[in-house]
């Protein structure tokens, strides 16, 4: 096996989040979060780019298909949601396992009050020193994972970002 495919093998293995059964620290959380959360963002918006400009190619048959299948645009946009949303449940699975918490807690995350707080704290609660029921205690992270972990920061901040300037914007036209 060559180095390539050694580093490919990692790469994915690392890359990989459907495996439950384990426990993942608290920076590998934060940053798969953003790049789950990255990924979604990047596959929705090429697929709507790629709607819009099949629309701009083909005008007349793009419309008529949009008008009568619109439930087909909206299962092949609901797609990579689905996926992103499924894959958030196994990582807050994972880190209610470092926790040492059964995964059922995660239901706790659908309750509208609870979820601001339940996030943070998965974020913020250090994992149990050592291995648990859930298996040994997980690698730590790398410096890539540290530097991925600025991915939802930055996204946040360009949310913020968007929120504020559209008031001061708003404020500018009236």
């Amino acid at each position: 096996m060559t180095n390539i495919t050694r580093k490919l093998n990692r790469l994915f293995e690392r890359i990989i989040f459907f495996n439950i059964p384990s426990r993942i620290n608290r920076i590998r959380y934060f940053a798969r979060t953003g790049l789950n959360l990255l990924i979604v963002i990047v596959v929705f918006f090429s697929l709507i780019v790629g709607i819009h400009g099949l629309s701009i190619i083909f005008p007349g048959v793009m419309k008529e298909f949009i008008n009568d299948n619109s439930y087909i645009i909206l299962v092949v946009l609901g797609i990579p949601f689905c996926i992103g949303f499924i894959n958030m449940i196994i990582l807050r699975i994972k880190r209610l396992h470092d926790l040492n918490s059964k995964g059922w807690w995660v239901l706790l995350s659908f309750i509208p009050g609870v979820q601001v707080f339940f996030e943070p704290a998965l974020f913020l609660i250090d994992g149990t020193k050592g291995d648990n029921k859930f298996g040994a205690l997980p690698d730590k992270a790398t410096k890539t994972e540290y530097i991925i972990t600025g991915i939802p920061l930055f996204i946040i901040f360009i949310f913020i970002l968007c929120v504020i300037g559209k008031d001061i914007y708003n404020r500018y036209i009236a």
